[in-house]
């Protein structure tokens, strides 16, 4: 009820309260000043302010006490003034106003009330905010209205509580609209009433195509069961707190946020909106994402660096092994008759001996340390020459679809070990089809990749940016999960009941070798891809010559040969081998023994035989003490790992060759013809080919 409402009623009280004295008038007949009497009294006692003015406001012909108690002037002083009554008393800023709401007073029917609101100088010189209701009557003859009677209260302090309910809600809105979080006013029924400039923007909705709406057409579909939750317990509790939810854009995009929401009630407390505020995480998100990732990538690196040693370690050890192995088969075979029995089981011994020794080779590539005979190749063409071959080996109900791009740049590397490669992911993505129909996809192509491009890839190691030539081999078959994922590329792991060997982590061995890099992209019941990355070239390699000479089953040298190993059986049988050829032997256990027997005996050795990983002093370390001593020593260094590994450490320090373990008697003539006069040769010169 307003003031206008409260103020008729308590009039309409008054006159119910007279009703019996007017009915005892009239029926006995009063008297005219009793008449009177009776209309003074109720004018007199009004709750409201009542006066009577002339039709041109100059002249005021009555005013009753609660108008000089809300106004401080009598009558008196009001017909004293020179001025108009509105011209005088009424604000500067309603007097027009005023004057337009009198003039449509007079216009007026008879009996219609009008009502204004107007500020008014009281006898103190203050201004009040008064509520007027005002009527015509009296009229001339001829209808022209004579003078009018109006009410008026005093409703100051409802205007300064409006005025104050205003500021406080054009404060709130300043806040609301200008504040960086996500807010929201939200309707008992879930309809967006208002929202801010900071979601607008952020959603990238204007502001009338949400006003109205259904707060979830803003949440994404995995959201929406926690919103709906937690709008339930708004209705209930008239609160939200700390809840996630994802939020999505105009154009799809999503955003994380931190919903909380307070309910605003009326003062019967009943629940009129709710304020909802969405503070953004998404960068932090995704900065606690790539962290994690982050960690995972290096977790998984360092995992797989502590297997390549491990890998490295075991083969080393193998290989000497495999050393004396064949070493004594080889010797045992040159010694026997050609039509002796025992050959045959001396030949299987040997073949098992370089199976474990191929072994080594795998497992020497996933440690990044493989024997390699690199040369730039063409992808496509080795591709293509190994069709045939792979459609023999996949799956009858697999599909092998090519999708090989011509013109691309060529890739340097080791031909044998691409093959490898290629088979080995084929063979994988056929298991994976398994007896189902499904489809193997090779591709190929080439990609720009920035330097951020291998930050996302856990399986390559600091690459520079640039041209890379990619493989893709993808299947439809059954996908792998994360979990699997994580551990495809450890020695020995396999999905497989049968499985065995190093499988993909020799792959991802030798991609490094070769400065690639490898991606796996799979999902339950989508299929796998993998991706190997190789750098690309733009010229052909310089060919690599052939310094070794012929192989001679016959040849025996003339010499003395160093021996350097710290495993005595590998000593042993090398020194076997040595003499078999016609040669003397000297023999040390470690570098740093080495380079003292031959500081004390530097003119009788021709070639230094030099292990290169040994305790004390190594092969590297003796090798730089060697060539302290005599600059135009021969030494040649046997090493499990890779030959191009080996020549590239060593590359123009005068190194005279590089003899990989385990080596045959042939592979060791083969090199030492090549180093070393032939028993039978005319030169005396000492050294030979030194």
């Amino acid at each position: 009820m307003n003031d206008a409402e409260n103020t008729w009623a308590a009039l309409i009280e008054e006159l119910a309260a007279l009703r019996e004295e007017v009915t005892r008038l009239r029926q006995g007949q009063a008297t005219k000043g009793e008449r009177e009497g009776f209309g003074v009294r109720v004018l007199e006692s009004s709750i409201s302010g009542i006066y009577v003015y002339d039709v041109d406001g100059r002249r005021t012909e009555y005013v009753n006490p609660r108008y000089t108690r809300i106004t401080g002037w009598t009558m008196e002083e009001i017909n004293s003034m020179t001025e108009k009554v509105y011209d005088a008393l009424i604000h500067p800023e309603e007097r027009r106003a005023v004057s337009e709401h009198m003039e449509a007073v007079r216009q007026a029917e008879d009996g219609r009330v009008l009502e204004i609101e107007y500020r008014f100088r009281t006898k103190e010189a203050g201004w009040i905010w008064c509520l007027s209701w005002d009527t015509a009557y009296d009229r001339n003859p001829e209808g022209r209205i004579k003078r009018y009677i109006g009410m008026v209260v005093d409703i100051t302090d409802r205007v300064k509580a409006e005025k104050e309910l205003r500021e406080e809600e054009e404060r709130f809105l300043g806040f609301f609209d200008t504040i960086t979080e996500y807010c929201y006013m939200v309707s008992p029924e879930g309809l967006i009433l208002d929202v801010n400039s900071a979601a607008l923007d952020a959603l990238g909705y204007e502001r009338d195509e949400l006003l109205g709406k259904p707060l979830p057409m803003i949440y994404a579909p995995e959201s929406l069961e926690t919103m709906k939750a937690a709008f339930a317990a708004w209705k209930q509790t008239g609160k939200v707190r700390d809840t996630e939810l994802v939020v999505l854009t105009k154009d799809k995009q999503r955003r994380t946020v931190i919903l909380n929401a307070t309910g605003v009630r009326d003062a019967e407390g009943a629940l009129r909106h709710t304020i909802s505020v969405q503070h953004d995480i998404t960068e932090r998100k995704r900065g606690e994402e790539d962290r994690l990732r982050m960690e995972q990538q290096i977790q998984q690196t360092q995992r797989l660096e502590s297997l390549g040693v491990l890998a490295g370690g075991i083969a080393h050890d193998f290989n000497n092994i495999l050393m004396v192995i064949i070493g004594h088969a080889d010797l045992a075979l040159s010694e026997l008759p050609a039509f002796s029995p025992g050959r045959e089981s001396i030949s299987q011994i040997t073949e098992a001996a370089r199976r474990g020794a191929d072994l080594c080779t795998q497992m020497l590539a996933y440690s990044g340390k493989g024997r390699f005979v690199k040369q730039d190749i063409s992808l496509l063409a080795l591709i293509e020459d190994m069709l045939h071959m792979l459609k023999t080996c996949i799956s009858k109900k697999a599909l092998l679809n090519m999708r090989l791009e011509k013109g691309l740049p060529r890739i340097h590397g080791d031909t044998s070990q691409i093959r490898q490669v290629l088979m080995n992911l084929v063979l994988n993505s056929s298991e994976a089809i398994g007896e189902r129909s499904g489809m193997i996809t090779i591709s190929t192509g080439a990609v720009d990749c920035p330097e951020e491009y291998f930050e996302e890839d856990n399986l390559a190691e600091s690459l520079s940016p640039g041209l890379f030539i990619y493989v893709e081999v993808s299947d439809t078959g059954r996908g792998m999960d994360k979990a699997t994922r994580e551990r495809i590329f450890e020695p020995f792991f396999t999905t497989k009941f049968t499985g065995r060997g190093l499988g993909l982590s020799a792959v991802l061995g030798i991609v490094r070798a070769h400065g690639g890099a490898l991606r796996v992209y799979s999902e339950i019941g989508k299929g796998t891809t993998f991706k190997v990355l190789f750098p690309a070239v733009f010229a052909d390699s310089e060919p690599e010559n052939d310094q070794s000479g012929k192989e001679d089953s016959n040849w025996r040298g003339k010499g003395t040969v160093m021996l350097v190993d710290d495993e005595e059986t590998v000593r042993a049988i090398s020194g076997k081998l040595l003499r078999h050829m016609g040669l003397e032997v000297l023999t040390a256990e470690d570098g740093r023994r080495a380079v003292g027997l031959y500081r004390e005996r530097r003119n009788d050795i021709d070639l230094v035989l030099l292990d290169l990983t040994m305790p004390r002093m190594n092969g590297e370390e003796a090798y730089r003490e060697l060539r302290r001593i005599d600059p135009q020593v021969q030494v040649v260094l046997a090493s499990g790992y890779g030959e191009e590994d080996v020549s590239t450490r060593f590359a123009g320090k005068g190194l005279a060759g590089v003899l990989q373990k385990p080596y045959t008697i042939a592979g060791l003539r083969k090199l030492l013809s090549g180093l070393l006069p032939e028993a039978n040769s005319q030169s005396e010169e000492r050294g030979g080919a030194r």
